[in-house]
């Protein structure tokens, strides 16, 4: 092997000037840092990926036979590795396409700019052959902070634009429960149009996320995140949910996801309240008392019945009664007794539309409808007074 091994260092050297020089004609030669258009079709060319993934791949192999490191040995060179690398060109030249205003960004896209400008610095292993190893080396290197600084943006970025295709949907949804009573076909173009759009925001939430993003839309509650919509569309948007929460909960096949999520929502918020130690057995009892899985299994099964309910609803009520400030007793009590007014009516109710499920379901909702904001401002006032 070691006779060899002077061959095998020249061969990979003749396939690192071959490529290099094959990649300076296919690309580098026909970039321009003024033409946006031209640039985003030239980098994501099949040939010019293909030319660079074996260009780099020749250069990380001359590079480990020559000056092995372990800093770099875990890269692994593939065509991800060359789109990462171009996307430096777009965020160095075309930062206002790809970032907008960089002055008012977060630290982690302004860290990214500084990350991607350092690989100007190691332009000239594209045009020359005679350079240190070390360049090699560094190059490699400094790719690899790139690349861990670029995908923890990428996945923060992503996160925020799935947040707000979520949040676009839901406005859609608004709009489809309006009055179109006055338009000649009752809306139906518009309705058609709508839910094109829905179908495309949950297409594209699948593209950025994958299924992480469909179960992160099953799951989202936008009546506990609303505060950072405009009032009067808040009280519009609840109701569209809870209709849809309902009307998913209640159809064959049923899906439980949503009300499944505002019920851990609730769950979770109180946990969150009853920190102090002094509350231990009441965390233990929560958990028990409040078994979602137990709970929507006997709904599934029609056997959940509202008299439980109205024993579940009196034991948060009391946890909310102990966490709540004495201001909001009295307001507390007159809800409480509404509530359970409406459930006894809800199940006395013999309307044939409303059968045993969704009674159920509809009654969940009413209590959920009814606790949800007031331990979320619980949970907000203890925040405000205890944040370090």
């Amino acid at each position: 092997m070691d006779f060899d091994k002077p061959m095998l260092k020249c061969l990979t050297f003749f396939n690192f000037c071959f490529y290099q020089k094959k990649l300076q004609k296919l690309f580098f030669n026909k970039y321009k840092k003024d033409d946006f258009e031209a640039t985003q079709s030239l980098i994501t060319d099949n040939e010019v990926i293909k030319t660079a993934t074996l260009f780099f791949d020749t250069a990380f192999k001359y590079l480990n036979l020559l000056y092995p490191c372990r800093q770099v040995s875990h890269i692994k060179i593939n065509n991800k590795f060359s789109r990462i690398f171009f996307t430096h060109f777009l965020i160095i030249d075309y930062t206002k396409y790809i970032i907008g205003n960089l002055k008012e960004k977060d630290a982690k896209t302004k860290l990214l700019v500084r990350s991607a400008v350092k690989f100007q610095y190691h332009y000239h292993i594209f045009k020359k052959t005679k350079f240190k190893m070390a360049d090699l080396f560094h190059f490699f290197k400094d790719f690899d902070k790139f690349q861990n600084i670029f995908e923890d943006w990428k996945n923060d970025d992503g996160d925020k634009l799935v947040e707000s295709m979520i949040k676009n949907y839901w406005e859609l949804e608004m709009v489809l429960y309006q009055d179109f009573s006055n338009q000649e076909d009752n809306g139906e173009e518009i309705k058609k149009n709508i839910e094109k759009q829905q179908k495309e925001i949950l297409d594209g939430i699948k593209r950025i996320k994958g299924e992480e993003g469909i179960t992160r839309f099953n799951s989202y509650v936008p009546i506990a995140f609303s505060e950072d919509f405009v009032s009067n569309v808040k009280d519009t948007l609840e109701e569209v949910y809870w209709d849809t929460v309902i009307e998913e909960s209640c159809s064959d096949p049923s899906s439980f996801q949503k009300l499944n999520a505002v019920m851990h929502e609730l769950q979770d918020i109180i946990l969150q309240i009853i920190t102090n130690n002094k509350f231990d057995d009441l965390k233990t009892k929560v958990k028990q008392c409040f078994d979602i899985d137990f709970i929507l299994d006997m709904v599934k099964n029609n056997v959940y019945e509202i008299a439980q309910l109205k024993t579940l609803f009196q034991f948060l009520n009391d946890i909310l009664n102990e966490v709540d400030a004495p201001y909001n007793d009295k307001g507390n009590e007159e809800s409480r007794v509404l509530i359970l007014q409406n459930l006894e009516e809800i199940e006395k109710n013999n309307n044939e539309n409303l059968n045993i499920r969704k009674k159920t379901v509809v009654s969940i909702c009413l209590v959920l409808q009814s606790l949800l904001p007031k331990f979320q401002n619980v949970l907000t006032l203890k925040n405000m007074l205890f944040q370090k």
